[in-house]
């Protein structure tokens, strides 16, 4: 497979399941946020962010751990030098109560 093709297929990906109909259940809005914060594993399947701020993810399927582009959750903080800091909207915002489940979801996709 030559770079194109293998960069068309990183950005292809669309799932079956319709999550981003009810935007008030918050397992369901962390589902749409790691599914559009995952990367692609070298097994298939995605990988997801497992921490509210960094680059760690890890697969759906085979449990492996990557590195990726950094990633923050959790609200921002104005001590962090970013030029945006106003407050982040409820549906950018990771519910850690809520992850295991929202990872269940995603893995009986």
């Amino acid at each position: 497979m030559d770079f194109t093709k293998r960069l068309m297929s990183l950005f292809s990906y669309k799932s079956n399941v319709d999550y981003k109909g009810d935007t008030s259940d918050p397992m369901l809005m962390n589902v749409m946020l790691l599914k559009e914060h995952s990367v692609n594993c070298p097994c298939k399947s995605i990988a997801i962010p497992i921490v509210i701020k960094g680059n760690k993810y890890q697969c759906i399927k085979c449990d492996k751990q990557l590195l990726g582009v950094s990633y923050n959750f959790g609200n921002r903080d104005i001590t962090d030098y970013s030029s945006d800091t106003l407050p982040k909207d409820a549906n950018q915002l990771i519910d850690m109560k809520y992850y295991d489940d929202s990872v269940n979801f995603l893995k009986n996709e």
